[in-house]
């Protein structure tokens, strides 16, 4: 049995980013697995991180954040060597990009994606430049890279071929906690996308897409989960006659289970992705996808999607409305994609993490 300690100092407990959501499913696994002796260093009140993890046994370590990344970085090796040390554990688990360099036996940190790396030209020069200056160094100073999926692994490798023997892939799984609710959300069958405004995730040219499809009478009512920023307005601005949009906003995890189980299709039409969770919520419940065809999408939707190429409006059109049209397509895909889902286990994640620990 390892000691080891749980470096969750990132994150807000009043308002959970998608990394932060992945990396309370991941602890909660680990701890309900009990193999090893854990400990979390965090920032949040005890009785909040309660709410989402089973404390019991486990010895919390308070610290501090920051709102500044690079900050936050610097506060983040000082905290993090010194609570290893007093508590003189093995391991030191980071769930996300920015590990600490100091602290333990071994350090293991978790890649999500490398959009800064891949996708520069979407950033902004000071979020490149904090990716430059600590992620390189995290890397440096960790024994090993979890990468959620096969495809970030490989970019991984590709862009920093020097720790190629660091990086272990271990899968993600859903993080939805709740069943649908009763009833439909919408009368008329409809396409689902869920996803942040970030322009990797291609809104654009799907509304371009769905407009065209419309236009020619093939459309289907699309419905648009997440937090507008504006620029999904002013895509839908420039296509007036599309009115076969919906944009509930953000959404419990009970209202968008009762979505996800009443969709006809999903749709991510994504430029880029590190895993791509919700492709994996929409087939857990037996929901067939369209999708970019891209090397990360493949490897998580498996057989249970159709393929289209994201920079291509008429592809993408031709994909979504030959999955709207065609009923038995969509059966044979549904059963597809149920047994696709099944891959992915929360438990057999902590599983390998497990022996990551141990080793």
């Amino acid at each position: 049995m390892a000691r080891v300690m749980i470096n969750f100092l990132g994150g807000n407990p009043d308002q959970l980013s998608g990394i932060a959501v992945y990396a309370l499913r991941q602890i909660e696994a680990l701890l309900k697995r009990s193999r090893h002796d854990y400990s979390i260093l965090t920032s949040w009140p005890r009785e909040r991180l309660a709410e989402h993890l089973p404390l019991d046994g486990v010895r919390f370590i308070h610290g501090r954040s920051h709102g500044s990344e690079k900050v936050q970085y610097v506060l983040e090796n000082w905290q993090v060597w010194r609570a290893a040390r007093a508590a003189q554990v093995d391991a030191v688990f980071t769930p996300w990009p920015f590990g600490p360099g100091f602290g333990g036996r071994k350090r293991v940190l978790v890649l999500h994606d490398l959009y800064r790396v891949t996708h520069p030209r979407l950033h902004n020069w000071h979020y490149r430049l904090g990716w430059n200056l600590m992620f390189p160094f995290s890397v440096a100073r960790s024994d090993t890279v979890v990468t959620v999926s096969e495809a970030t692994r490989s970019a991984f490798v590709e862009h920093y071929p020097w720790a190629a023997t660091k990086a272990k892939t271990v899968l993600e799984a859903s993080t939805l906690r709740s069943e649908p609710r009763q009833g439909r959300p919408l009368a008329m069958p409809y396409a689902l996308i869920v996803s942040t405004p970030a322009v990797t995730k291609n809104l654009d040219r799907l509304i371009a897409a769905l407009a065209t499809l419309e236009a020619s009478e093939q459309g289907i009512d699309t419905v648009w989960i997440g937090k507008d920023d504006g620029s999904v307005k002013a895509a839908l601005a420039a296509h007036p006659a599309l009115k076969r949009f919906h944009m509930p906003g953000r959404v419990d995890d009970a209202t968008l289970a009762t979505w996800y189980a009443h969709a006809a299709f999903y749709i991510a039409p994504s430029l880029t992705e590190g895993f791509c969770l919700p492709v994996v919520e929409a087939q857990k419940h037996g929901v067939p996808v369209a999708c970019s065809d891209i090397a990360v999408l493949r490897e998580v939707a498996g057989d249970g999607a159709l393929f289209f190429d994201p920079l291509d409006i008429g592809d993408m059109a031709r994909t979504i409305g030959c999955l709207a049209a065609d009923g038995q397509l969509r059966s044979e895909l549904a059963s597809a994609a149920l047994a696709n889902a099944q891959r992915f286990s929360w438990d057999r994640s902590a599983a390998e993490l497990e022996a990551i620990f141990g080793a």
